[in-house]
Formats: C-alpha cells, structure tokens, sequence
C-alpha cells in the first residue's frame, strides 16, 4: 500500500473500528480520513449511517460539513445546514462556527460568514478555533480569502 500524508488517519480510523466496530465516534473519524484522501463518496456514506443512528453526533454533522464544503459549490448549503445543526447540538464546538463562517463566504454571504466567526470568537477567543475566527474576520476585511485547515 502507498503511503501518503492522510494514510496514519486512515490507519487509525480502521484500527478503531477494529477495537470497536459499533463506535459511531470511531466512525466519524473514519469518514473525516476518508474526506481528507477525497474519497467524498465514501466519507459521506459513513456519515449518513453514523447520523442515521446517532442524529446528535455533533462530530459526525461537523464531518459531514466538511465533505459537502469540500465536494463543490452545490453543496454549500448543505455544509451550511450540517455546521448549523452541529452547533445547535455543540454551541462551544468552535471549529464548526470556523467552517459556518467559511460556507457562508465561499456563497458569497459576507454578513453572514462574518457574524459566524463572532460568534465562534466570543464562544472562546483563548481555544484555537476562536482565535481563527478572530484571524478570518481581519482576513476578509483586508480583503483577504480566509484559511482553509480542513
């Protein structure tokens, strides 16, 4: 097998799906490797039967935004509705307020992306994420495309 740079996420999604094959956490894990080897397909399957079992995964929901930002401009909606529902069930979940932020402006809705990176920056300006959503409100008043890190 070729190794690549998501290979060691891939290995570790399949190894805790072996210790533990009903783990819906481990499973979501999985289809974030698969989104990141671009096997978007795949990834959203995973998602969908994780979400279908556990529709309050907020891990799964914020994956499952990631495969739809990453899959085309359709889909922006999508990724819109799954980061939505991701911070309804998680409101500290920071990274999800990030990527809303991000869906809102790859649409073009720059209010909209904006009051996203706020409200992510006030949920937590000290954790990591919230100090990016402090980072991409400078970046798009530069104007400047703010960081992908998906």
């Amino acid at each position: 097998m070729e190794w690549s740079k998501t290979s060691p996420s891939k290995h570790a999604g399949f190894r805790a799906l072996a210790l533990a094959p009903s783990d819906n956490q481990a499973s979501a894990l999985l289809g974030w490797a698969q989104m990141r080897q671009g096997r978007y397909d795949n990834a959203l399957a995973v998602l969908e039967r994780v979400l279908a079992e556990e529709p309050m995964n907020s891990l799964a929901r914020a994956n499952l935004g990631y495969v739809c930002l990453r899959r085309s401009k359709r889909d922006l909606i999508s990724a819109q509705q799954s980061f939505e529902r991701c911070i309804s069930l998680a409101p500290n979940f920071v990274e999800a307020h990030y990527e809303l932020g991000r869906a809102h402006w790859l649409a073009g809705e720059l209010g909209d992306a904006e009051r996203a990176w706020k409200v992510g920056q006030s949920a937590n300006r000290f954790n990591v994420w919230g100090r990016r959503c402090g980072e991409a409100i400078r970046q798009v008043r530069a104007p400047q495309e703010p960081r992908s890190y998906s």
